[in-house]
């Protein structure tokens, strides 16, 4: 038995990890831009900083994280000429920095646009994308030739999710001894993973 305490990233500057939070939606002002509270682009989006009852990482954790692990030899005549062998265990391992990388960003202000290919190149100006509170990242923005722009894309932690990437390996393999002193053997190796990092889109998560 292995025991492991992993801890989620967090934020040492205590501003923390921005989390879904649907309860939030409709409620206070823009996350990014306080002066615009009649056009909510990030409803339901808080951290840390905003929130103390939010944790820092966003998202919590457990105490300790278990790895059961066990391994079997069998010799079915006790003669060594049939021989099985199997074992199964459990490993845990950290988060990647990049769940966590999007929604620190999200809290710190920091936006990811692209321009898509249809624009021809004419995008929006810094002066509408910063500056002009009309253009504040939310819906669609109107470019010439025509097309349009989609808004920032932003990241956030589950705050409920205290899983940890796991994944379970399992063998068996069995050994017979032939004649002219040859040896026959076939095996099984196999493996499951779980809670490992995906993108959800927050208005399909309820």
């Amino acid at each position: 038995m292995r025991f492991d305490h992993l801890e989620p990233w967090s934020d040492p500057h205590g501003i923390g990890m921005a989390v879904w939070e649907p309860q939030q939606l409709g409620v206070g002002q823009h996350v990014l831009y306080p002066d615009t509270a009649s056009n909510l682009t990030w409803p339901g989006v808080t951290w840390h900083k905003k929130d103390p009852s939010i944790p820092n990482a966003g998202s919590p954790t457990r105490a300790v994280f278990f790895n059961p692990r066990f391994g079997l030899a069998y010799d079915l005549f006790g003669n060594g000429n049939t021989v099985f062998r199997g074992g199964w265990g459990t490993y845990y391992s950290q988060d990647s920095t990049a769940a966590a990388s999007g929604a620190e960003a999200t809290a710190i202000g920091l936006q990811t646009y692209i321009e898509p290919q249809n624009t021809g190149g004419q995008g929006c100006t810094f002066n509408q994308l910063f500056l002009r509170s009309t253009y504040v990242p939310c819906g669609q923005y109107a470019v010439t030739p025509p097309a349009s722009l989609p808004p920032f894309s932003i990241g956030a932690m589950d705050p409920k999710d205290d899983n940890m990437p796991v994944t379970y390996n399992y063998n068996l393999t069995v050994d017979q001894r032939g004649p002219w002193n040859s040896n026959f053997e076939i095996a099984y190796v196999g493996n499951q993973s779980y809670h490992l990092d995906t993108l959800a889109a927050c208005r399909t998560r309820t």
